[in-house]
């Protein structure tokens, strides 16, 4: 257990932060950033998300900033804990994605 989390809440922060991870790679290897706005007529509510496309110069910068490498770090980190706490419980993913 780490910090009072258990070996299900552990997974689950690695499975979402992996996904985010993921997405935001593929996406910036793809050449593109997205951008989210929220919309809002009649009384009705919706997200938007745009792709724009970024130079090889903006994705170096995204792939050095504090935030990517960050979560690159808690990804990689947690990797190896979620590999031995799925064979010891093998449950808890699919547990998640249920």
């Amino acid at each position: 257990m780490i910090e009072n989390l258990n070996n299900s809440e552990i997974s689950c922060v690695y499975y979402q932060f992996k996904k985010h991870f993921d997405e935001l790679t593929n996406t910036l290897n793809k050449g593109y950033r997205t951008e989210q706005h929220d919309i809002e007529a009649e009384g009705m509510q919706a997200k938007s998300i745009f792709l724009i496309e970024i130079s090889d110069q903006e994705v170096a910068a995204v792939k050095s900033s504090h935030y990517y490498q960050t979560i690159k770090s808690i990804v990689d980190k947690l990797s190896p804990i979620v590999e031995l706490i799925e064979e010891a419980e093998p449950q808890i993913k699919t547990n998640l994605e249920q």
